[in-house]
């Protein structure tokens, strides 16, 4: 079955997110009316081994440990949300795009179509998925329907909200990282023709490249934390090519960079000589927002873009 995933689907959510990966479990609320205001703001740290290591990891290795952490951390809330949302690795949620010529108007036509396409381009049990997409712009020289598909573990992902079901919270809507920032960058990026996010990790990227704010292009790539940005470099003039050769205009006009402090200079100085145009510091240039403690702008960025979430 077809559930939500990825914020791919359009359900009204509270201003309360959760993020949640292996080593530690965090929690954001805002103001009652969705305004930018860190009402609470709460990070507790995972125990090791938590979680089982996986290709698409998430599944829950020691289910007391991590019951028991999140109930450390709803005894510190002054409130306890009923419903919120969940933000988690790019790992346990993949993104990939897919095509079709013809697309049926049957909804469960259209699910096995997307499963069938699925199936050609992860090495994964489609059965054991949970799944969800969003139709995307086409792209020169591509078949006439094109759709973001994100996917994950059904079973691990299931674990882990019931686990939150348990303590009486309802995971209305579930992202990935990258996604979720996204959400809450969409709008300074809406006037963009081509616009790109590049979020930074301990051990890996992601970039998302925009249209109008709406995803076209998604790499993720694991990297060594002492390891040059060779590979990186290639892999971001790779995607420039092929920008060029399938995007109109071709070239990235607005580039958002959500990195790590420490990583910023780095990162910042590869993008302005890929693209040949600076890249704005998430954390530099993200207004002061009220309320925020515990956490670094960069770590909090998904969680406000799940908690801001407009219904579509």
């Amino acid at each position: 079955m077809i559930k939500k995933l990825l914020g791919l689907d359009p359900v009204r959510i509270a201003p309360h997110a959760f993020s949640l990966d292996e080593g530690s479990l965090s929690y954001l609320s805002l103001g009652d009316e969705g305004e930018l205001y860190c009402r609470e703001c709460v990070r507790k740290v995972l125990p090791e081994d938590c979680f089982q290591a996986g290709p698409l990891g998430g599944r829950l290795k020691d289910e007391e440990s991590f019951t028991k952490t999140l109930e450390a951390l709803l005894a510190d809330l002054t409130q306890q949300p009923q419903e919120a949302s969940l933000v988690v690795p790019d790992d346990w949620m993949r993104m990939t795009f897919v095509e079709a010529e013809e697309w049926p108007r049957r909804r469960e036509e259209q699910r096995e179509v997307l499963r069938f396409k699925l199936s050609r381009v992860v090495p994964f049990r489609v059965q054991e998925l949970r799944i969800a997409t969003k139709r995307v712009p086409t792209l020169a020289g591509g078949k006439a329907h094109r759709f973001l598909v994100g996917f994950g573990i059904d079973s691990a992902l299931g674990q882990v909200e019931r686990a939150f079901e348990s303590r009486g919270i309802r995971i209305g809507w579930l992202s990935n990282g990258s996604l979720s920032m996204l959400q809450a960058l969409r709008a300074g990026l809406a006037s963009a023709p081509l616009g790109a996010v590049l979020k930074v990790d301990d051990g890996h990227y992601s970039l998302i490249v925009t249209q109008r704010g709406e995803p076209i292009v998604y790499r993720t790539k694991s990297i060594a934390s002492d390891a040059s940005l060779t590979s990186v470099s290639r892999e971001l003039r790779l995607t420039r090519s092929f920008l060029q050769e399938r995007v109109s205009p071709g070239i990235v006009s607005d580039i958002i960079l959500a990195a790590p402090e420490a990583l910023e200079s780095q990162w910042g100085g590869l993008l302005e000589e890929v693209f040949e145009r600076p890249a704005s510091s998430l954390s530099r240039e993200w207004p002061a927002i009220p309320g925020l403690v515990r956490l670094t702008t960069h770590e909090a960025a998904p969680m406000l873009g799940a908690a801001l979430r407009e219904v579509a």
